[in-house]
């Protein structure tokens, strides 16, 4: 069988790995048919027993030698309220690395040859908290031994197919968590002057909120802000005892997040004044970190990219106030992740979003060149 013929086979497979997937959708930590999928077209063992209690996920290395890079692709679906979907073009990154496997295994004698070797992820859960990413790299660090690079790709609505950016430095945005619980006193509603109201502290937990936002001139752009869910009282008759409220913050530089956690310690003490009740903060950072491509290597892959693959390279992009799991392992290795154009009118979770065939082996084209790109270097 001559190599074209080989190549066809691995697209076509591409394809009916994606409608497969797509049309059996499992979301976070529950991945169990998918699982068994890849398993079952990769016909091969899992370095991995998998994660979570439903074991998911699964790991497999190609080549041998002393130098290590790591492929990651995410394969839970959306959790949404009609069931889980693939709204965020996961079943298109999951199709695209299983091609790229197989185009390796056809060119794993080059590989060994040049003394590396390549650790294929698909990892689960990178939708929800707590984080696949996270879960992997605790669990299983042997798989990372030794890796000189990590890389991810994301398909992009709004960038033409047959385009990719890769950008230097931040990419992604931090995600961070707040839970403000209000404590006041119950009393029926005919005695309100004797109770304490904690919808009342809750109103003006919001307005020194919506205040602070407005002191950020690059909020919306750096950093957003909000709460997004409030819980409270228990009758219509009587005067709420507690109020709960959520909310998230989204940041890339670190004297922003600085200033807004400030403003959570100092919180309590800014309401003693006008509210009686006691406050209470519990702040999480950095649930996900800031996802950061190093700039060396974003530049080398851009450079080859250029120049061997027929994509149309950006270098340059707004960065996205989304979060990423995949900042995980950014922290503790040189990482980039690419985004590659679908063309798509929709954005990533709404309903109408879908990845065309011709987009989707445009994903599988960027990893084939990647990998060819690692031999060679």
């Amino acid at each position: 069988m001559n190599i074209s013929e080989t190549e066809n086979q691995i697209l076509q497979r591409v394809l009916e790995y994606k409608r497969h997937i797509h049309t059996h959708p499992e979301s976070g930590w529950q991945e169990v048919a998918t699982t068994k999928y890849i398993l079952e077209q990769l016909d091969t063992l899992s370095l991995i027993q998998g994660l979570g209690e439903n074991n998911t996920g699964a790991a497999f290395k190609v080549g041998q030698g002393q130098v290590n890079i790591f492929v990651r692709a995410d394969i839970d679906a959306l959790k949404t309220s009609d069931g889980p979907q693939h709204l965020c073009g996961h079943s298109t990154h999951t199709a695209a690395l299983m091609g790229a496997y197989h185009w390796l295994k056809d060119h794993e004698s080059q590989l060994t040859a040049a003394g590396k070797q390549v650790t294929f992820i698909f990892q689960p859960a990178e939708e929800i908290h707590p984080s696949g990413a996270r879960t992997f790299l605790e669990t299983y660090t042997e798989i990372f031994s030794g890796s000189q690079y990590g890389f991810a790709i994301h398909v992009e609505p709004h960038l033409p197919t047959g385009s990719v950016q890769i950008q230097k430095g931040p990419i992604w945005a931090a995600h961070d968590s707040v839970k403000v619980e209000i404590r006041g006193k119950a009393a029926h509603v005919k005695n309100t002057p004797q109770g304490i109201d904690a919808i009342d502290g809750a109103t003006q937990v919001v307005q020194l909120f919506r205040s602070l936002q407005n002191e950020f001139s690059n909020f919306g752009e750096e950093i957003v802000f909000n709460f997004n869910t409030i819980q409270g009282g228990t009758a219509n008759n009587t005067v709420a005892d507690k109020a709960l409220l959520t909310g998230a913050v989204r940041w890339l530089n670190r004297s922003d997040q600085e200033r807004v956690r400030s403003f959570f310690t100092g919180l309590p003490q800014m309401l003693e004044r006008t509210f009686p009740g006691s406050v209470n903060i519990s702040y999480v950072s950095e649930a996900v970190p800031v996802c950061i491509n190093e700039p060396q290597l974003a530049g080398e892959i851009a450079d080859y990219m250029d120049t061997h693959s027929g994509f149309n390279v950006s270098r340059n992009g707004a960065v996205d106030l989304g979060v990423e799991d995949f900042a995980h392992y950014a922290r503790q290795y040189n990482t980039l992740y690419s985004k590659v154009g679908i063309d798509c009118p929709y954005d990533l979770h709404d309903p109408q979003m879908i990845v065309s065939d011709e987009a989707t082996l445009q994903v599988y084209h960027y990893w084939k060149n990647l990998l060819q790109w690692w031999i060679e270097k």
